[in-house]
């Protein structure tokens, strides 16, 4: 794999997670817009009014990702791991929206392969940086085998990119931090030679825990109503301690993972250790899970409308 590429500008949230809620979601990439509306006060739900942006513009930030700036056109970035995960994305998503909207859907692995794509996004989110250092600092303790592999990853703790001071200031973390975060998603994402990824088997390990039973509600639509976060994701309050994340699928679904504790479980409660469930059209459902991404966002919240269902929303200029 090679990290020398010419993108500069680098996406936080894929453009390919952003089509999916865009206006048009047919139109040519250069030419693909959505509806971002700026939260002004989370827990009143006072938005500012919907502005049409470029999703090739849009959570985004320049050399976010670059560990080596080679010169004024190359530099080494992560953008050839993200590929990986936005390809599966696109594949696996289009998957559980075909079957989703079946009249009695049948599903087998997409969910947990979902699940990698969109869990990934709580990691390279510069929002989630602190969540992200503290839930994988353990890896900071890894070194490659591979010496070619070694010698990257010391790039990467020492980052050749002049704009890590700006970046520091904009998200609110130290140089420290940043060249962690960025040595936590390079050993997470690698292939470290064995065709395994410590990313993708600590997701396994979720979903195969003997402590642990997975429940996954996946909701659809007939119109256009799920926002997007520019988190990426959002984590639903759980009064059994259950471990919950909501994702968004698309502008019209979006699906729940929850975590049990099996002493939390009544007994035969799934016949399965991975439970699953489509709602259609829940209406209860989609305000709470609209209110939560509007109070969990950073800063803006995303849709393919110019306006918000389900949520009593107010506006200022």
């Amino acid at each position: 794999m090679t990290f020398k590429n010419d993108t500069k500008h680098q996406h936080f949230l894929s453009a390919c997670e952003q089509k999916l809620n865009c206006i048009n979601p047919n139109a040519k990439r250069e030419n693909r817009k959505i509806y971002s509306f700026e939260v002004y006060n989370h827990i009143n739900l006072i938005l500012k009014k919907p502005s049409k942006i470029k999703v090739d513009n849009n959570l985004c930030d320049l050399d976010l990702f670059t560990f080596d700036i080679i010169d004024h056109k190359y530099r080494e970035n992560f953008e050839s791991l993200f590929q990986g995960f936005e390809d599966d994305l696109v594949d696996i998503t289009g998957i559980i929206l075909e079957k989703a909207y079946c009249s009695n859907p049948s599903f087998n692995l997409e969910p947990f392969h979902l699940f990698i794509v969109k869990f990934f996004n709580v990691i390279k989110s510069p929002y989630s940086i602190n969540e992200c250092l503290l839930l994988f600092c353990n890896v900071l303790n890894f070194r490659p085998h591979d010496e070619k592999l070694d010698e990257l990853l010391n790039k990467v703790r020492e980052p050749n990119n002049l704009r890590v001071k700006h970046l520091c200031e904009k998200f609110s973390i130290t140089t420290k931090e940043y060249s962690s975060w960025l040595s936590i998603i390079f050993m997470l994402a690698t292939d470290m030679g064995n065709s395994k990824k410590i990313y993708t088997e600590f997701v396994k390990s979720l979903f195969e825990c003997n402590k642990t039973d997975v429940f996954v509600e996946i909701y659809t639509f007939d119109d256009d109503c799920c926002l997007l976060s520019d988190r990426g994701y959002t984590k639903p309050n759980s009064k059994d301690k259950s471990l919950v994340f909501d994702f968004n699928i698309s502008s019209k679904c979006f699906i729940r993972y929850i975590f049990f504790e099996r002493k939390n479980i009544k007994p035969n409660h799934f016949k399965v250790h991975c439970g699953l469930s489509v709602k259609h059209n829940d209406f209860y459902s989609l305000k709470k899970y609209n209110h939560l991404v509007i109070i969990q966002s950073h800063k803006k919240v995303l849709n393919s409308k110019d306006y918000i269902t389900g949520c009593d929303v107010s506006y200022v200029d």
